[in-house]
């Protein structure tokens, strides 16, 4: 589990994130930000081999917060 944040340094559309690793690539965004604002949003991302995996439509800075897991 986990908090994104991005700070875009032009309009932003989305972020994508998922598992390292899984294919295919998920249809669906983690994160939407339609300006230059800061924007962030929890999400809960199966983690991979290699954590996660992010995707961005557009130039971004990137923040991610781990706060909490869930053991099996």
């Amino acid at each position: 589990m986990l908090n994104a944040t991005v700070l875009p340094t032009m309009p932003f559309g989305y972020l994508t994130l998922w598992g390292s690793g899984s294919k295919p690539v998920p249809e669906v965004s983690t994160l939407n930000a339609t300006d230059t604002a800061l924007t962030s949003n929890r999400a809960i991302v199966p983690a991979g081999p290699g954590l996660f995996t992010a995707y961005v439509t557009d130039q971004t800075y990137l923040l991610f917060d781990i706060s909490g897991y869930f053991a099996p």
